[in-house]
């Protein structure tokens, strides 16, 4: 859908919202005000996640000081961040001359895969602190539902890891995502509680793609999760 999208627009940045979130009214008109005084082509801001007890902040690669940034200059924090489609506002034409698009055989980490690319090529990247976008928790989405679709995580890291070792100067970012994966990772597993064959085979993935050190990281944390 968000590549149909993508295709269908005709406007000069592009935004996503999910059917079952919202933005707030003026955030597309102060977004673009932003990116058109920043010349980035990439704005993330920040967002509120609805919760049934409440409302929380997610610090969605926004931070909390309005400034422009390169990912080079915090390759150490890079994966500290938490990553989503929908907290971006993206040049159009940027999209369509190094042609991002959202992979079609999966719906659980396929977001990742569009923005790794897609943040580490751009010259710079527009951070703003206000939260734009409302993120509603959702336990009846098509991906709470699919506890299945957590085995596609294996494949995602496995694509992932293969594009941070392409180019030498990704390396430094490796460290970082192993253990985003193990945090990744953790998240899938405790949602496969209900099912010891998937459990057993998000395991036998994992061992093989990520480091010694960060499967033990991974056991170690999902032994403490379950006492």
């Amino acid at each position: 859908c968000r590549n149909a999208g993508m295709d269908a627009a005709q406007g000069e940045y592009i935004c996503f919202v999910d059917a079952d979130d919202y933005i707030e009214a003026d955030t597309c008109q102060k977004a673009y005000a932003k990116i058109k005084e920043s010349q980035a082509p990439v704005l993330s801001f920040n967002v509120l996640e609805i919760l049934p007890h409440g409302l929380k902040k997610g610090i969605f690669f926004g931070g909390n000081v309005e400034k422009d940034i390169v990912w080079k200059g915090m390759e150490s924090k890079f994966f500290d961040n938490r990553f989503a489609c929908w907290h971006l506002l993206i040049c159009h034409d940027y999209l369509n001359y190094h042609h991002f698009y959202f992979s079609s055989d999966r719906y659980y980490g396929e977001e990742l895969l569009f923005m790794l690319p897609l943040l580490l090529s751009a010259p710079k990247i527009k951070l703003l602190p206000d939260c734009f976008y409302r993120y509603c928790r959702n336990n009846t989405s098509l991906i709470a539902k699919d506890m299945s679709a957590r085995l596609q995580l294996l494949k995602t890291v496995s694509e992932l890891k293969h594009f941070l070792l392409s180019k030498k100067e990704y390396s430094a970012l490796l460290s970082g995502f192993d253990n985003w994966c193990c945090k990744f990772a953790v998240y899938a597993y405790n949602d496969l509680s209900e099912n010891v064959i998937q459990r057993h085979m998000l395991c036998k993935g994992l061992r093989q793609l990520l480091s010694d050190k960060t499967y033990k990281l991974f056991q170690k944390q999902t032994t403490k999760d379950s006492l």
